[in-house]
């Protein structure tokens, strides 16, 4: 048969210390109403300062979606906050809040009576010994690769255990009383309903992308730079691959320098206009008092013609031609400047900024057909490409896959696509992420069927999670997706909250109270579709008026004596 020797196995004594101590410190936080999971998550964020959602429940050694509600109840009471990390803003790390004192000086005494209990009958030394010897397991286990995932959980409970035992600040291990029986550990309950509802179906499917874009060169070239990895996270706009850019380059510079030297002559030119009008109306004044003189002087000479000699007259009558033509030409520059001709350069040299300009945009577009971007949001699925390799204009670099939000692509049978509207909310769950579950909306229909099995293809949107390892949904999933298209019958409803996710089923703990003692009893459900903070179950797996927790069922153990307090969750 199976034999094992437990005895000497310093897992065994590990393990079933570490279980007992988590015992007692839920028998000390039960009056509090302080839950055990509360209780690591506060100690962890004490011991490593903010961490992320996902690094907090490895730690913790609990499924994501279970701690979500956990932090959920810990955010809404104030005690914690999601805030955006700095540094990688697709990041957000949990912080304790200043209201979580009080909280944390509560957990703090308890652990305290609990240390105290645990400790009794030991001396200095050999709490100093046991300390080291846990800290060299725990360095041990780290630093060995025989078996990662057993060893890491082992660490973790010998890294949180030994916190409860000796980094809370406080007299080192006071001695105290045994402490007496601690009272029921307080849950907040609520009440089954069942209500009328269409029964739930569920369809497999495969998770999709949002939207995949096969991105390729725009141009001839070679590559110069392939700045992207399959696995990538990119952003809408940034560069995947750069052809050779040399030539286009430089005549894009040199196009874009002509642009810069016909805006400044049209500048001068717009600037420098009424300086011109007042220089030429200047310069007419001139000639027209230079002709005034003149022709006063060949009206003397012509008075004095029996005086003066024949070339003195001449003299006059030439001087007085020459003053009137430059009056003329004075005149003639100062209506070219002002009127209509000016008017018309003007918008010759506008037209010439202009078609540089279009130049310069041409160019641009012929550089920027030299580099591949992305189209959105999204992570690199495929390189086609590497640097080195030469391009024709169409091929291929690399594929591109929106995972923000994906789209869940099912077959509804025929029977039932006329119960389905675009809008329709359902249940999706991923096996692979071990029965996390989801909710989607149905967001296309397809009104051509498959001929041959008489199925629509239905793409029901889910809104991804995405976190420091990247998207949890990923392309390729199967999934399961759960749509209220059956025949109405009364359904039991529950709170979302009532469900303890992380085993083989989902549970709920059903309160059962006989001589004025109330108890829990576990009760695996089927989850059909959510309405609101409700979600319906088997239509036999819990009764109406079924009692079941929906706060602190975290911490529970079937069998368990607990003091239920009721809680009002509106529907639907």
């Amino acid at each position: 048969m199976l034999t094992y020797d437990f005895e000497n196995s310093v897992g065994f004594w590990v393990m079933t210390t570490a279980h007992e101590y988590q015992r007692a410190v839920n028998e000390e936080l039960a009056p509090t109403g302080i839950t055990y999971r509360q209780c690591q998550v506060l100690g962890f964020l004490a011991l490593e300062g903010p961490l992320p959602q996902a690094e907090l429940a490895e730690r913790m050694q609990v499924e994501p979606a279970t701690l979500v509600g956990i932090l959920d109840r810990m955010e809404r009471d104030g005690w914690i906050k999601r805030l955006q990390c700095k540094i990688d803003r697709r990041r957000k790390l949990i912080h304790p809040q200043r209201s979580a004192k009080p909280v944390w000086t509560k957990i703090v005494a308890c652990v305290k009576r609990v240390r105290a209990r645990a400790t009794q009958e030991m001396k200095v030394s050999e709490l100093a010994t046991l300390k080291r010897s846990l800290g060299r397991v725990r360095k041990n286990l780290q630093h060995k690769t025989l078996s990662a995932s057993r060893a890491g959980s082992v660490a973790q409970i010998l890294a949180f255990t030994s916190t409860l035992l000796f980094t809370i600040s406080a007299p080192l291990f006071a001695q105290s009383p045994k402490a007496p029986t601690p009272p029921a550990s307080r849950v907040f309950v609520a009440t089954t309903r069942i209500e009328t509802l269409d029964e739930p179906k569920s369809f497999v499917g495969t998770v999709m992308p949002l939207r995949k874009s096969t991105v390729g060169s725009a141009a001839p070239g070679r590559v110069e730079e392939y700045l992207v990895n399959e696995g990538d996270f990119i952003k809408k706009g940034a560069p995947i691959a750069h052809l050779r850019r040399g030539i286009i380059g430089a005549e894009k510079r040199a196009a874009e320098a002509e642009l810069e030297v016909r805006k400044a002559a049209l500048a001068e030119m717009e600037n420098s206009h009424q300086d011109e009008i007042d220089q030429a109306k200047a310069q007419l004044a001139v000639a027209e008092a230079h002709w005034h003189f003149q022709q006063s002087k060949a009206e003397r000479a012509k008075q004095l013609l029996n005086t003066i000699t024949k070339e003195a007259l001449e003299e006059a009558l030439s001087l007085e031609q020459q003053a009137a033509a430059t009056r003329n030409n004075a005149t003639s520059v100062v209506r070219l400047i002002s009127g209509n001709a000016w008017e018309q350069r003007r918008e010759q040299a506008r037209a010439k900024v202009a078609v540089q300009q279009a130049e310069v945009e041409r160019f641009s577009e012929q550089f920027d057909r030299h580099t591949m971007f992305a189209p959105f949001d999204g992570w690199v699925t495929a390189e086609f490409t590497e640097v080195g390799q030469w391009l024709m204009q169409g091929d291929k670099a690399a594929e591109i896959v929106e995972l923000g939000s994906v789209d869940i692509e099912i077959a509804v049978l025929e029977d039932y696509i006329s119960k389905l509207t675009p809008g329709v909310i359902g249940d999706v769950e991923v096996n692979a992420l071990k029965g996390q579950r989801f909710v989607g909306t149905v967001a296309i229909m397809n009104p051509q069927a498959d001929a041959r099995a008489r199925t629509f293809p239905v793409k029901v949107r889910v809104n991804n999670v995405v976190d420091d390892r990247g998207p949890l949904l990923k392309a390729g999933m199967f999934a399961r997706v759960t749509l209220p298209v059956g025949e109405p019958k009364p359904l039991p409803l529950i709170p979302k909250d009532a469900i303890s996710i992380g085993g083989l089923t989902p549970v709920v703990f059903v309160i059962d109270s006989t001589h004025g003692k109330s108890t829990v009893r576990p009760v695996p459900v089927t989850l059909g579709v959510a309405h609101g903070q409700w979600v319906s179950v088997g239509a036999n797996e819990l009764k109406a008026g079924d009692v079941v927790v929906v706060e602190g069922n975290e911490r529970l153990r079937p069998g368990q004596e607990v003091r239920a307090e009721p809680i009002q969750i509106s529907f639907p």
